[in-house]
């Protein structure tokens, strides 16, 4: 019997506690246990702790009061514990828990409230809790007007704020409190109000405050800079400061910016600014974002103080790293420590030198711009000096150089702010016989240039003769542009083209107007071709032994010299080009307007393409002048058979053994003379006249012979007309090289030889008649067949004998 009262009573208070229990859903937590003891609700949560609540389950709406001692397990308790919390209350409801409480500000917060001139003996805070979580607010101060809390009398600093806030954050595994500051910063007198937002962490036990800010103004001219410079020189923006505050002196201890762009002069600088509270002293140090080339320099200073630099600085040289220093009256930016003034400092490689930039000025009169060079003096001017074509100054150069121990080289130049022009001289000390020596000259950048002056001085120093050779390559290629423009603008002369058109407008379309294209195109192509190949081969055997330490040098050194004379040469080819572009005279074979017009455009489409094949041999030919490696001196390989100097009969092999079939010009036995200009080649019979003798000429350029006669070289044999088909005459014409004078000879065999003009190799020189070798015969172009009437023996005049080549 007493089992069963024991059971019944289990039962019974089972069943009792599940009638008092309720689940309910609590952000951050989930479903938790509720159960009601009269109007109280006792829940634990979590791992935090039970406490009791009074209010509604629905709607979720209850509020517990608890002590500080309750919140031990609580995220965040570090914080709350050390706020001096007074009315602490958990507040429930669907969206989460809450804790709201006031702090005391006459505890723990008393340092920081009597900094920031809170008056009120608490503020309120709320923290939101979650599982791990916890998020702290609350409102330490908020004023319409701002709250001044730092002023630095000598700098004219001033720091105030408008709004002041607490809050919580997490951080490497604990909650720590932090306080924003929505504050106005007035860097120094002469700057302009910057709004900021400050975020700091607080450490309540040690007293320490210390944080950072974006700046949200763009800053012109920090700290009065247009003072020393002109205005809008410097601008700050993309900027954060720091602040640094000693809690229990109740005072600022650090304040600072770091600027993530800072343009001096238009250029991107990096820059830390320091500004010390005690003594008003502002230093500021900024690194450059990226490179600065060195012809940067003039400009960026030019800017900034209206400086006149001599043009020495060059664009490809380069600032590896540079730095700004600014000190209105000295100070100190982290460890280092400022002068009085503003600097612009940094290095660079120049050549095989490394060099030190330093520009100062003193903020008052004086400017100061030095560059000094360190590294293998003898080696970086040994590098320039072997280019020096003449072997002797070479040699001289070379001796000099052992005979010295260089010990500085530097720049130095200066002005003052009445003038604003820098002036000055390159400076060379060296040590010659243990005895230290100096040499200055010209201020320049230009490493040849500093070769050439070193050099020369050296060389005067020591007494040995010195010739100016280093600009003995430019004025020779000055003359080869010169002859070789004119090849070019000979090509040009003489061009007619005549033609009666009575067949329709669709042949003109496909047949003469692209014809008169290519004749009108191909004399400027052949000149072209000659002109280039004639610069390129007089030329590259002298530039060619010029190298610098990498391609690119040489490609820099060679241009240089050569550049100027090359494009005079370019700029006379498109003019012509110019001139072929607009002609029109095949206009007229058109007996409509709008027919003329599809003419016009057939035209200018046919000679854009011979114009762009002939740029492309341009441009193939400058590029090997640049880059191609000398090994020794090139000449043009020659097309066909090389004949041996010397002066020869041209023989037809139709004539056979007879006297008959050589090459002939009419003589003038009046005036006792051949006649030379326009006279049509025939076959005549043999004598010692130099009417029937030839040379063959050819030079470095040319693929090609020039046959002339032996008494005369102002005259050659020429295609009439610049012909290049079959019937075209060969006449005797002023020499001038082109491609209607250039042929070359294909042996046979047994001494046969073929003579093949340049401009169209399917032709070569023919008896008019074939059929016989008779004084009179006419010489001129004809389809090559292996027949004797386009044949020739090449007959040495001295020895009598035919060549025959090996």
């Amino acid at each position: 019997m007493k089992i069963k009262v024991l059971l019944l009573f289990v039962f019974i208070t089972v069943s009792g506690y599940a009638q008092n229990t309720q689940k309910i859903n609590v952000n951050g937590f989930g479903e938790l246990a509720a159960v009601q003891n009269g109007n109280m609700y006792s829940i634990t949560i979590a791992d935090y702790g039970t406490f009791d609540f009074e209010g509604s389950l629905n709607p979720l709406e209850l509020k517990g009061e608890v002590t500080i001692d309750q919140l031990e397990k609580i995220p965040g308790y570090n914080v709350l514990k050390d706020l001096g919390l007074q009315d602490i209350c958990f507040e429930m409801s669907k969206e989460g828990l809450m804790i709201s409480a006031n702090a005391d500000t006459e505890k723990n917060l008393k340092n920081l409230c009597t900094l920031l001139k809170v008056t009120t003996p608490t503020v309120g805070i709320q923290a939101k809790i979650g599982m791990g979580t916890f998020e702290l607010s609350g409102d330490l101060a908020f004023s319409k007007e701002p709250i001044k809390i730092l002023e630095v009398e000598k700098s004219g600093t001033t720091l105030s704020y408008y709004s002041a806030g607490l809050g919580a954050a997490y951080q490497k595994g604990s909650f720590i409190l932090t306080v924003s500051l929505n504050m106005i910063v007035k860097p120094s007198e002469f700057d302009p109000d910057l709004n900021m937002n400050y975020q700091f962490g607080y450490d309540l036990v040690k007293q320490t405050i210390m944080g950072s800010a974006s700046m949200m103004s763009t800053w012109t001219d920090p700290f009065g800079m247009d003072r020393f410079f002109n205005k809008n020189s410097v601008i700050f923006s993309k900027g954060a400061s720091a602040l640094a505050v000693n809690i229990p002196a109740q005072s600022i201890s650090q304040f600072g910016f770091a600027i993530e762009r800072a343009k001096y002069f238009d250029v991107d600088f990096g820059t830390f600014v320091s500004i010390s509270p005690l003594d008003g002293e502002v230093a500021l140090r900024g690194r450059s974002n990226s490179k600065i080339s060195l012809d940067q320099i003039p400009e960026m200073l030019k800017k900034g103080f209206s400086l006149d630099f001599p043009n020495v600085f060059p664009p490809d040289y380069e600032l590896d790293s540079a730095e700004i220093k600014f000190a209105p009256t000295g100070g100190t930016v982290g460890d280092l420590e400022l002068t009085k003034g503003f600097a612009l400092v940094g290095v660079g490689k120049f050549k095989e030198l490394d060099f030190f930039l330093d520009f100062n000025f003193d903020l008052e009169n004086e400017f100061r711009y030095k560059m000094h060079f360190t590294g293998d003096y003898s080696k970086f001017i040994w590098n320039e000096a072997h280019k020096i074509p003449n072997k002797t100054i070479r040699n001289t150069v070379k001796q000099a150089l052992d005979e010295i121990q260089i010990q500085k080289m530097y720049l130095d130049l200066d002005a003052q702010k009445k003038n604003l022009s820098l002036n000055g001289e390159m400076h060379c000390e060296f040590k010659y016989q243990n005895k230290l020596q100096k040499i200055s000259f010209e201020a320049s950048l230009d490493a040849e240039q500093i070769v050439k002056d070193i050099t020369n001085k050296l060389i005067e120093k020591f007494g040995g003769p010195i010739v100016e050779e280093v600009e003995k390559v430019a004025k020779h290629a000055a003359n080869i542009a010169k002859d070789a423009g004119s090849i070019s603008k000979a090509m040009m002369n003489d061009i007619k083209t005549y033609a009666e058109h009575t067949h329709p407008k669709e042949r003109c379309h496909t047949k003469c107007v692209p014809d008169r294209a290519y004749e009108l195109s191909r004399h400027i192509v052949d000149g072209s071709y000659d002109a280039v190949r004639r610069f390129y081969f007089n030329t590259f055997n002298e530039i060619g032994q010029i190298e610098g330490d990498t391609p690119e040098e040489t490609r820099r050194i060679r241009s240089k010299l050569i550049k100027k004379d090359w494009d005079k040469i370019c700029r006379s080819i498109d003019e012509d080009w110019k001139e072929i572009l607009n002609d029109r005279a095949f206009v007229k074979y058109y007996t409509s307007e709008s027919d003329a017009k599809n003419g016009v455009k057939i035209y200018y489409a046919e000679v854009k393409k011979y114009m762009k094949k002939e740029k492309a041999y341009r441009d193939k030919v400058w590029e090997r002048m640049l880059t191609r490696e000398w090994k020794k001196t090139e000449t043009a390989t020659l097309k066909g058979e090389e004949i041996p100097k010397g002066t020869y009969y041209i023989k037809s092999v139709k004539a056979g053994n007879s006297d008959n079939g050589y090459f002939d010009i009419t003589y003038d036995h009046g005036k006792k003379k051949w006649k030379m200009k326009g006279q049509r080649l025939q076959i005549w019979t043999k004598d010692n006249s130099g009417a029937k003798q030839y040379k063959f000429h050819r030079n470095n350029y040319l693929s090609y012979y020039i046959i002339t006669p032996a008494s005369d070289h102002r005259y050659a044999l020429d295609l009439k007309g610049r012909g290049r088909n079959k019937r075209t005459p060969i006449h005797l014409w002023r020499l001038h090289k082109g491609a209607s004078q250039q042929f070359y000879f294909k042996h046979v065999g047994g001494g046969k030889f073929v003579i093949i003009p340049r401009t169209n190799r399917k032709m070569c020189l023919a008896l008019k008649d074939n059929n016989n070798a008779n004084k009179g015969n006419k010489v001129h172009l004809w389809t090559y067949h292996n027949t004797p009437s386009k044949q020739w023996y090449l007959i040495n005049v001295k020895t009598g004998k035919k060549y025959i080549p090996n």
